[in-house]
């Protein structure tokens, strides 16, 4: 949904040049990890959200429902690490040994820029968006072969988030949504930024739907169902669910 997208770029750019893989941070690179490192064997991060789940109590009251969404981060690298920047110069070896040491201290560049850093702007927004962590999980990977070696780790932080933007419900001026998308727009030096933002943009709602259409899509009911509650008025111009079409219907979003 909206937000797992937003989340999952706050990220990439929280991470960028803040740890030893530098600017090679991706959003969701679903190459295989052997194959990625063949291709990319200098450090490298990439960002994904996996398992989201949501406690609903009862009803389809989806959007407040208590969450917990899985938001995976996977760093690996198969060659030596030469850091230059960011301290006095480093030079790790190309060995088990030493791959394992530059995993580790990879990890704890993550948790800094996304958690525990208060002057990452983009870790700032990424912690406005998942408002608590809780649990985290941790899996490595590593192959020699050949006299080629690579190591790679999975770290996943379970959080909890703010709510998805509500069908009919404008964000406010200060929703930590609205604050992102305008900061991407400013991004001068990311040509696709202001692409996202605009893309995120046309699935929010730009005008108020009714109240009781708001209540509605909140609480996930039917139009006979809000009717019966006594929330429905009657000449609405409520979309009818059996005749709308998003593909024609929605609005016009150009994908480059």
């Amino acid at each position: 949904m909206i937000l797992r997208a937003c989340i999952r770029l706050a990220a990439v750019l929280a991470l960028r040049n803040q740890t030893w893989a530098g600017a090679r941070v991706y959003d969701s690179n679903n190459m295989p990890l052997p194959s990625a490192l063949k291709e990319m064997p200098a450090p490298f991060i990439a960002v994904f959200t996996e398992r989201d789940q949501r406690k609903v109590e009862g009803g389809r009251a989806v959007a407040p429902a208590e969450r917990e969404l899985s938001v995976t981060i996977e760093f690996g690298l198969a060659s030596k690490v030469e850091q230059k920047t960011g301290g006095p110069a480093i030079e790790i070896p190309s060995s088990d040994s030493s791959f394992e040491l530059a995993l580790d201290v990879i990890e704890n560049q993550v948790i800094k820029a996304l958690v525990t850093g208060p002057t990452n702007e983009w870790g700032e927004f990424w912690k406005a968006f998942c408002t608590s962590i809780t649990r985290t999980t941790g899996e490595r990977a590593g192959e020699a072969e050949r006299g080629a070696r690579w190591a790679a780790r999975q770290l996943t932080l379970i959080v909890d988030t703010i709510a998805d933007p509500a069908p009919g419900v404008p964000l406010g001026a200060d929703h930590p949504v609205t604050l992102f998308l305008a900061r991407l727009r400013q991004m001068t030096d990311e040509p696709t930024a202001a692409k996202y933002a605009d893309l995120i943009s046309s699935e929010l709602s730009a005008t108020s739907a009714p109240e009781w259409e708001q209540a509605a899509a909140l609480l996930g009911l039917t139009g006979r169902e809000a009717q019966s509650l006594g929330m429905s008025v009657e000449g609405s111009d409520a979309i009818d669910p059996n005749t709308y079409d998003p593909a024609t219907d929605g609005p016009d979003v150009e994908v480059t």
